[in-house]
């Protein structure tokens, strides 16, 4: 077949110290190098990266000028992480390509068998350089998972083992959601019969996704659940997952002990997936994972922890050493009133839900676009209204409300979350809103809301 002899290789370079809302665009992300992958098996790393490698110490010592209106003067860069699939990063860097090898964690050198069972971490196997350049210069790759030296410490001041990140992409939303998603639907279909596939597909078609509904999830298939292969993107992964609680939660028992993997798998990913994140979240992201892969030994006792699985338990040391993976109007004939806006890669439009502020209790203020207006050009705000949070409901993750007969201004800039969430009736009549992502800014802090009375 002409396919493998054609598959490409790619490197791309992104820099992380410009504005988040940024980073996505492709103008920002830079081509960087090109190959075919048989290129790669058959020449080697060292042949394939040694280019880029001098361009990244050329950036490194001599930098590059840059001379505009508001800036003129070298920029030099340096190489921060490396990220990647498991697969692509171990390829690159060195280490097996078999995930069913003896030591298939490029993190710590715990053993494929335990790998299968284990929940925590041991502190004592994580890789050490004094031990990986022992493995090194042994070149034993059934007793060490190092296939050959990382090409890329060639590269001044890069360490292997500090500087390669994890994929959550792959990692969890083609990985460890989709396995969790599969038993769990399997498990309330199949063997509780508390619902039917057909009932769960006639909620994901007809649900309101709002600001998701771009990655609105297909209809699932019988035969993929069995197979622990749901036929869903990774966008389409998280959306199902997100609002899984408001799809099924109502036939779900009460502390029903199965239930509680599907919430420390919803509170994974909302720390894992938030930018800003509080003192200590890191210690109860190490908590969360491990009681998440516990409880599926314990309900799924035939079935062994994949690799994806046990990667997630370095996720919070990864955090720690590499970060995680926001005037007033003047004249009223200055403002436009808009049925839609387009802030920093974020539409708003009416009917969403806005997260406004967090109250004494600690719970989220939330607001309803009703209007938005545009003021000068550049000052946004939000007519909303408002709406009380009575609970958070950990059964359905999500918060339940009630309409209020208020009316708030709010400006975006300060805006607690600038993500819209979504808002859902449920058969009990009982509204519910689910955050879209968690904002772990103080809650001592109060925006400036303006609010009406009608």
């Amino acid at each position: 077949s002409h396919s493998g002899i054609h598959k490409l290789g790619a490197v791309y370079i992104s820099i992380p110290c410009i504005p988040p809302h940024h980073q996505s665009f492709l103008n920002t992300i830079f081509l960087a190098l090109l190959f075919h992958s048989s290129d790669r098996v058959k020449f080697g790393n060292n042949v394939i990266f040694n280019p880029l490698i001098d361009e990244l110490n050329y950036l490194r010592d001599t930098g590059v000028y840059i001379s505009t209106d508001n800036f003129k003067g070298t920029i030099q860069f340096e190489l921060g992480v490396i990220v990647g699939d498991n697969l692509g990063v171990h390829s690159i860097t060195g280490f097996v390509e078999s995930f069913s090898s003896n030591y298939p964690c490029r993190i710590c050198k715990m053993r494929k068998e335990d790998i299968q069972k284990q929940c925590t971490v041991n502190n004592n196997l994580i890789r050490t350089v004094k031990q990986y350049n022992l493995d090194v210069s042994e070149g034993d790759v059934s007793s060490s998972g190092i296939k050959e030296a990382c090409i890329w410490h060639k590269v001044l001041g890069f360490n292997v083992l500090e500087q390669v990140g994890m994929d959550i992409m792959h990692d969890i939303l083609e990985g460890v959601g989709k396995y969790d998603l599969a038993f769990l639907i399997s498990y309330y279909v199949e063997d509780l019969k508390i619902f039917t596939l057909q009932v769960l597909n006639e909620r994901i078609v007809c649900f309101d996704y709002w600001p998701d509904r771009g990655s609105k999830p297909c209809v699932l298939h019988i035969e993929h659940l069995r197979k622990i292969n749901i036929r869903l993107s990774a966008s389409e992964t998280m959306s199902l997952i997100r609002y899984f609680g408001l799809l099924i939660g109502y036939f779900v028992p009460l502390n029903d002990p199965v239930w509680c993997l599907y919430i420390l798998l919803r509170q994974i990913i909302d720390i894992i997936t938030s930018t800003p994140l509080q003192v200590g979240c890191c210690e109860l992201l190490q908590t969360l994972v491990s009681e998440h892969n516990d409880i599926y030994i314990k309900i799924y006792s035939h079935k062994k922890l994949k690799p994806k699985y046990h990667f997630m338990l370095h996720y919070h040391t990864i955090i720690k050493k590499l970060g995680p993976l926001p005037n007033i109007i003047d004249s009223l004939d200055s403002l436009k009133q808009c049925t839609w806006i387009c802030i920093k890669g974020t539409k708003y439009q009416s009917k969403m839900v806005l997260t406004l502020d967090i109250d004494e209790n600690n719970l989220p203020k939330f607001g309803i676009i009703d209007d938005i207006y545009l003021c000068n050009n550049k000052i946004i705000v939000f007519r909303c209204l408002s709406i009380k949070t009575i609970i958070f409901y950990e059964h359905y993750f999500s918060y339940e409300i009630k309409h209020e007969n208020r009316i708030v201004f709010v400006y975006h800039q300060i805006l607690f979350s600038h993500i819209p969430n979504n808002i859902s009736v449920m058969p009990n009549g009982c509204t519910y809103v689910t955050l879209r992502s968690i904002n772990d800014q103080e809650f001592s802090f109060k925006n400036k809301v303006v609010e009406v009375i009608v």
